[in-house]
């Protein structure tokens, strides 16, 4: 039977019962004990994205949130890091403003490798950052002087580029179109620089994303 909140609410309570065991954990490697409970309200941010997209309750987080709850994510600041095991990198996100717990603010001035030295100190092995949230063409179509485009040009092109229409929209104007929906992009909110590059990108039908790499120092 079905739970009345639905079925992510199950899996969502779970996840708060071994939230404790897992800010444990982090702090016996040695993470401060306040940037551990930061980390682990990235549960909190799923959820409020979740509605602010489907305008109800829910958990769309199923595959990212329980991966960091292996102790795999810190959230430092503004920025987010999460261990990719596979090649040796530190996955940089750029989380919401929309939910800030802490009034992290904007994104920071100086390079994002001394935030992630510090996850390399908690695992202990040689690692490089990857930029995935923020994608290097905002440093060619934003004002060079704003923080976006100066922290984009601090990584290099890594891989080929892929279509970014659905991460576009979902997490810079909270629309889901994964289940085929289509969009008046005459409708989209354009109040940032970043929303209307965004957006004539979108007109052009260019709307490609790229990650971006740089080394951790």
């Amino acid at each position: 039977m079905e739970h009345p909140a639905g079925t992510d609410f199950p899996l969502l309570v779970a996840l708060v019962r071994v939230a404790p065991l897992v800010h444990a954990e982090l702090l016996r490697r040695g993470v401060a004990e306040d940037v551990a409970w930061h980390s682990l309200a990235d549960l909190g941010q799923q959820v409020h994205i979740h509605r602010l997209v489907h305008k109800r309750f829910g958990f769309g987080g199923r595959t990212w949130v329980p991966v960091n709850y292996s102790g795999s994510l810190l959230w430092l600041g503004r920025l987010q890091f999460t261990l990719e095991p596979d090649d040796g990198a530190l996955g940089v996100h750029i989380p919401s403003r929309a939910f800030d717990p802490r009034g992290c603010g904007r994104l920071p001035r100086t390079g994002p490798h001394r935030r992630g030295a510090r996850l390399r100190g908690v695992h202990r092995r040689p690692l490089h950052l990857r930029l995935v949230a923020a994608r290097p063409w905002a440093a060619a179509l934003l004002d060079p002087a704003s923080n976006m485009a100066r922290f984009a040009a601090r990584f290099a092109p890594y891989g080929e580029p892929a279509d970014g229409t659905r991460d576009a929209l979902y997490f810079g104007f909270h629309r889901e179109t994964g289940d085929g929906t289509t969009l008046d992009l005459d409708t989209l909110p354009q109040w940032s620089s970043l929303q209307r590059a965004v957006v004539s990108r979108l007109r052009a039908g260019q709307m490609t994303v790229q990650a971006g790499s740089m080394p951790l120092r």
